[in-house]
């Protein structure tokens, strides 16, 4: 009964996205625009641009499956600062994003936000966290990008779910399936994947077992006193940004 119930009200446990009203002004230190797109089926998606007067390019910023761009400013501002405009999406549900959970549809919105930009900067940087680096790898296994940095990846969602709940076979009836293994076997440029050891939201082995897939193009940087929550603060996270971005 249990395993039914997490099926059936399962978007509750995959996606914790806060709402933003529409009229809501946003308010940053840092230089910003809002950006609104129309999607094919009449959808709303949302995003802040951080802005640099200079930039070396852009990275596009893919969140995990919580919160909203309000959240998520201070680590975008925190890239912006190595001299990249950052664009920091929500997806459909999150933010001022509209439309209902659907993984097609969200993939297909991840490339019309590439789209938008890519012929606007030389250099393109593709980020993604959590649930995030499912679509991160998918724009960089489809399009031409210049790297990819993927930050406590989800493998698939079917290994997350048995991670989170190991008693409750939800997992095994999931509408959704969020799967990063094929798109990173097909990405050519440099992937850099970072994890926690102390990761009990998302098990570091799913970071490593995607590194493996992609060797040739992949390094996998595993922090050993990490967590889920504090890789910004740990000075090997630094070390290893500061190498890429620097």
């Amino acid at each position: 009964i249990v395993s039914l119930v997490l099926y059936l009200i399962q978007e509750k446990f995959i996606f914790h996205g806060v709402k933003i009203p529409m009229d809501y002004k946003f308010s940053f230190e840092n230089d910003f625009e809002e950006i609104s797109l129309k999607t094919d089926d009449g959808k709303v998606l949302n995003a802040v641009l951080f802005k640099r007067q200079n930039p070396k390019g852009l990275i596009l910023f893919f969140h995990n499956h919580a919160g909203n761009v309000i959240k998520w400013s201070d680590t975008a501002v925190f890239f912006s600062n190595y001299n990249y405009d950052v664009l920091l999406v929500d997806y459909r549900g999150f933010g001022k994003s509209t439309g209902k959970f659907n993984e097609k549809k969200m993939l297909n919105d991840a490339q019309l936000w590439y789209d938008t930009i890519k012929d606007k900067y030389a250099k393109i940087i593709v980020f993604g966290r959590g649930l995030g680096a499912f679509f991160a790898a998918k724009v960089a296994a489809d399009n031409s990008i210049d790297q990819l940095i993927l930050e406590s990846p989800v493998y698939n969602l079917t290994r997350a779910g048995k991670f989170i709940y190991p008693y409750q076979p939800f997992y095994l009836l999931l509408k959704y399936q969020f799967d990063c293994s094929e798109d990173i076997k097909k990405v050519q440029c440099k992937i850099t994947i970072l994890h926690g050891k102390k990761d009990k939201v998302i098990c570091y082995e799913s970071g490593q077992e995607l590194y493996e897939l992609n060797k040739e193009h992949a390094d996998f940087i595993l922090i050993e006193d990490a967590d889920h929550f504090n890789l910004i603060n740990h000075p090997v996270y630094l070390e290893t940004i500061d190498k890429l971005l620097g």
